[in-house]
């Protein structure tokens, strides 16, 4: 059986109406990349649900890795996570109208825990392949987050390495009557990005 990996995104939210990880899952799903088959799979930006939707995913395909992507609007370059926390601590509602704060991920659970693909080597790749990117310390408090510390859970349960990776917003997200327009990526620079580093991430892949 050929091995798994599965790359999720997120559905609009907020002033997000085009989200360009939920374009790049939706690109990759069904791909070879270093003999791995990837599965896109598409997450609402919503704290009740997105549990048990990743849950879902997981059961469905078995994944070796998982490397959830987000959008986080101001960022230039690709941003490879490298600790999630236990913690939802909103600065917007969700798309259900949700806003916890101060929440735990997990009741009880460690209060971080760290991505476990191998970021240098992803990282690495990203440069290699003409793609700006770069480590970043978290992935904040919001959804993202809470999906990423799930994920990285999970992982240590289930035996699948597990990351987090923010991207830029793509030019079509911004609105071309913006004063100030925030920093993009094109959607084919993220993708041959990301396409690089599943390359490298890939259990028996080429470090």
């Amino acid at each position: 059986m050929a091995t798994t990996v599965l790359v999720t995104g997120f559905g609009p939210f907020g002033e997000v109406r085009e989200n360009p990880s939920a374009a790049l899952a939706e690109r990759l799903d069904g791909e070879k990349i270093a003999g791995a088959v990837v599965r896109g799979m598409i997450l609402d930006v919503a704290t009740g649900r997105v549990g048990r939707q990743f849950a879902a995913a997981i059961a469905a395909h078995r994944p070796a890795v998982v490397l959830a992507t987000g959008v986080a609007a101001g960022r230039s370059a690709l941003a490879f996570e490298r600790v999630a926390v236990n913690v939802r601590d909103f600065a917007i509602a969700d798309v259900d109208g949700e806003r916890p704060c101060d929440v735990p991920v997990v009741e009880g659970a460690p209060d971080g825990l760290l991505a476990t693909v191998p970021l240098r080597a992803m990282l690495a790749a990203c440069r290699d392949a003409v793609v700006p990117a770069y480590l970043s310390p978290t992935a904040g408090t919001f959804v993202c987050n809470q999906l990423f510390y799930l994920a990285a859970l999970a992982g240590r349960r289930e035996g699948f390495a597990a990351g987090f990776l923010h991207v830029p917003l793509a030019p079509q997200s911004v609105s071309s009557s913006a004063e100030a327009p925030p920093p993009t990526m094109e959607l084919a620079t993220m993708e041959r990005g990301l396409r690089a580093a599943l390359g490298v991430a890939v259990p028996g892949a080429g470090r």
